[in-house]
């Protein structure tokens, strides 16, 4: 698999999986099929009220205009409107756990979103897709010209570690739990927590560790005396303690 290394606003070294070609053409189909079928409703149901009430009906009341207008802007605007309320997703990459990010290490904003948008008309409006097609296979960052205009790639979000990495650590009868916020945690965010764990003790990255300790005490509100490894184990151990309940 094709990697790239992403330094954070922190200087901290990220290596992250790119996302294949093969999978982001099977997301943008299923962004594809998602759109086409919400355009088939609209079309359906105007057809109804036009059959129902007659074409004078519809045509001179705004309520039921604004009703089919909406749906067609969201069609319109889709990969917009869902990059940017579900953080670089649409649903094609929630389900193949995909997600956009910028080359920077910072956080994409909603101008990068809307450049990747704009530029979208280009490559796939455009010779059918070959232009986003051609530029992915010449860029050596996965990047399509969208991609490339908003200093954005899309990454592979699934855990890298294996079934024995992640699983549960052996917690004594005795143990008692220190931070009861891990409860805000989710499975998934135990997947990456892992994934860091372990590829940081293999490529002895102390920086990965020191930047992972941080976000987790930023994210739960929390403070701790503990050194960054010894905290994130305690983290994990705790978690599990919750969710074992």
């Amino acid at each position: 698999m094709d990697t790239i290394r992403i330094i954070t606003t922190q200087n901290v070294e990220l290596e992250y999986e790119l996302a294949s070609l093969g999978t982001r053409i099977v997301g943008y189909i299923i962004d594809i099929l998602i759109q086409g079928g919400l355009t088939l409703v609209i079309i359906i149901v105007a057809n109804m009220m036009n059959t129902a009430f007659g074409s004078e009906y519809y045509e001179h009341n705004e309520w039921f205009m604004l009703f089919i207008l909406i749906p067609y802007l969201f069609v319109g605007f889709y990969s917009l409107i869902c990059e940017t309320t579900l953080k670089g997703q649409t649903v094609g990459k929630l389900l193949l756990k995909t997600r956009v990010v910028k080359l920077d290490g910072s956080q994409p904003t909603f101008g990068s979103y809307l450049l990747r948008w704009l530029l979208g008309i280009i490559d796939f409006g455009l010779c059918s897709g070959m232009v986003a097609l051609f530029t992915f296979l010449i860029n050596k960052q996965g990047q399509r010209l969208g991609d490339i205009a908003a200093g954005t790639t899309v990454i592979s979000i699934k855990p890298r570690v294996t079934v024995e990495e992640v699983s549960a650590p052996n917690i004594p009868v005795n143990y008692l739990p220190i931070y009861p916020e891990v409860k805000q945690l989710t499975d998934r965010d135990m997947a990456i927590i892992n994934d860091v764990i372990h590829t940081s003790a293999k490529q002895d990255n102390e920086q990965a560790v020191a930047a992972l300790a941080e976000k987790l005490k930023q994210t739960l509100s929390i403070s701790s005396s503990l050194s960054d490894m010894a905290f994130i184990q305690t983290i994990v151990r705790d978690y599990y303690y919750y969710t074992a309940e």
